[in-house]
């Protein structure tokens, strides 16, 4: 990971257990970690794989994207997700999470993996 995303993603951990006055034990506790591992991260001295990010985000109520963006770019983020949609073309409905998460990961995806995904879901909802 990028040198930038691990200052961001360490200064969000801190901001977000702070915010909430969360002490490392707490939060290690929940994550199921002994507070030094849990330390290392918000220290910068380890990665959190997206397991550990995924529970952060649900234990703080945010999405994974508020840990590797800057603030004010997840704010922007955050203002995409409430874009309406052509309602022409997309029926009116509410995205969970979960949803919202894949949309974004699809988009990262290039047109060949894109392509396979959608095979592998075309086969996983007709059988």
């Amino acid at each position: 990971m990028d040198k930038q995303y691990n200052v961001i993603l360490k200064e969000q951990m801190r901001k977000f257990r702070e915010d909430r006055n969360y002490s490392h034990q707490y939060v290690a506790q929940y994550l199921q970690l002994t507070r030094s591992a849990y330390t290392n991260y918000e220290n910068g001295f380890r990665l959190p794989d997206i397991f550990i990010l995924d529970k952060l985000a649900r234990l703080y109520n945010v999405s994974i994207e508020a840990f590797l963006y800057p603030p004010t770019l997840y704010n922007s983020f955050k203002e995409l997700h409430n874009l309406s949609y052509d309602h022409d073309r997309v029926p009116d409905i509410q995205l969970d999470e979960n949803e919202k998460r894949l949309i974004y990961f699809f988009r990262q995806l290039s047109d060949r993996d894109k392509d396979e995904l959608l095979h592998l879901a075309d086969y996983k909802t007709s059988h």
